[in-house]
């Protein structure tokens, strides 16, 4: 999962990332998601249709008034196109699976204050 802040960097799922761990203290943060509205239930949709639905997540998130930066989610294998998503900032994991939910995705990434992303099956 790269996060394009300053400096870009990679999340991995149960590791702990302290470039994460950094940008929680600099952003005052103690919780994120990474979140996509990219090709629901892993169904391939065109780059119009998934920058359009990134646009309403986007919406979405900030209507709440949440801090986020860009990312992309990429199969390590390359079996599986990435995906735009983004890094919310400061967002509850109830909040965050919802919007995974409304979006129609499998999963999301939790992180809490430990700064150790989680896959969240939804």
């Amino acid at each position: 999962y790269r996060i394009e802040a300053s400096p870009a960097f990679v999340m991995k799922v149960n590791l702990p990332s302290p470039e994460l761990a950094a940008l929680f203290h600099s952003s005052r943060a103690r919780r994120a998601a990474f979140i996509t509205a990219c090709n629901p239930a892993s169904q391939p949709l065109s780059a119009t249709e998934n920058h359009q639905r990134q646009a309403l997540l986007l919406q979405c998130i900030e209507q709440l008034g949440l801090h986020w930066l860009p990312g992309r989610g990429e199969d390590p294998a390359g079996e599986w196109p990435g995906e735009d998503s983004f890094l919310v900032l400061g967002i509850e994991k109830e909040t965050a699976c919802g919007l995974g939910r409304q979006f129609g995705q499998n999963a999301i990434v939790f992180c809490d204050s430990g700064a150790v992303p989680q896959l969240v099956v939804l």
